[in-house]
């Protein structure tokens, strides 16, 4: 599908009236009201108008001006969903914002929220530039594409099943490493650190295996060994070595299980 640069300015200036509508000019007393307020905030209503003129501004065309009010009615409703999702947070969080759960639940409806709002705009632009039956085609080619899926398959396997699978496996070696945690200390900061990290060495190890660079999964183990070096080096006491340990399985779990993912996606991808 051959996109004009016309025809992607119109993006950037949908993607621009976003940002600057959400980000910009939206301010902080505006969004304490709307959370206070709900629906009796004049600043949510506001923030909307705000989305209107930027997209009919930027769009630069007065006929469009159905777009704009299109884009700031689902903005709305969009919004509307959001702040009561924050709001039953918030009362539920009250007495524990500092709760690792809360930071992890605000920002699950961020990028919800955001998510949402991009498809809007994405919807938006591909009728403006009379191309959305076109990338609805795309789209079903796309999922009946035998390689495509097969790689979506190799990245959603990489991910939180195999995070599930290690968890497993290594949940007698966190036992041992368990150790009381005194009254009033929150010991769960970094409690899905872990995960993540893992997840992102995975989804590297997987890109390089499938671009074929294979010389450069070396580099990324030889600098997580040097990090873990230092940290062993700062360290004092004798569960470091079984803590270290405990990560070494880990490691080799989740390495192991990204190599193997991505070799049977190669040689799922060469025999078709």
């Amino acid at each position: 599908m051959y996109i004009s640069s016309a025809q992607f300015i119109i993006l950037i200036q949908l993607l621009l009236a976003h940002t600057l509508g959400d980000f910009h000019l939206q301010f902080n007393d505006w969004v304490k009201d709307k959370e206070d307020r709900f629906l009796r905030s004049k600043y949510l209503y506001f923030h909307a108008a705000v989305h209107f003129f930027l997209t009919w501004i930027l769009l630069g065309e007065w006929k469009l001006w159905y777009i704009a009010l299109f884009i700031a009615i689902t903005h709305l409703g969009i919004d509307i969903w959001k702040i009561s999702k924050d709001r039953r947070l918030n009362s539920a969080y009250r007495t524990n914002r500092k709760d690792p759960a809360y930071s992890h639940k605000k920002l699950k409806y961020f990028l919800l929220d955001q998510s949402m709002h991009l498809i809007i705009i994405l919807a938006v632009w591909l009728f403006l530039i009379e191309r959305l039956d076109t990338a609805l085609d795309y789209w079903s080619d796309l999922t009946t594409n035998y390689g495509a899926m097969t790689i979506l398959t190799a990245y959603a396997l990489c991910t939180l099943p195999v995070s599930i699978i290690i968890n497993i496996v290594t949940r007698k070696w966190q036992m041992q490493l368990q150790t009381p945690v005194p009254p009033n200390v929150n010991d769960n900061d970094l409690d899905n650190a872990g995960m993540w990290i893992g997840m992102l060495e995975r989804i590297i190890i997987l890109t390089l295996i499938i671009a074929g660079q294979y010389e450069s999964i070396g580099f990324l183990i030889a600098a997580k060994s040097l990090l873990r070096f230092s940290e062993n080096n700062q360290q004092n006491g004798s569960s470091v070595s079984k803590k270290s340990e405990y990560i070494l399985i880990g490691t080799l779990l989740s390495y192991g299980s990204a190599i193997i993912i991505g070799a049977l996606c190669n040689l799922i991808l060469k025999s078709t």
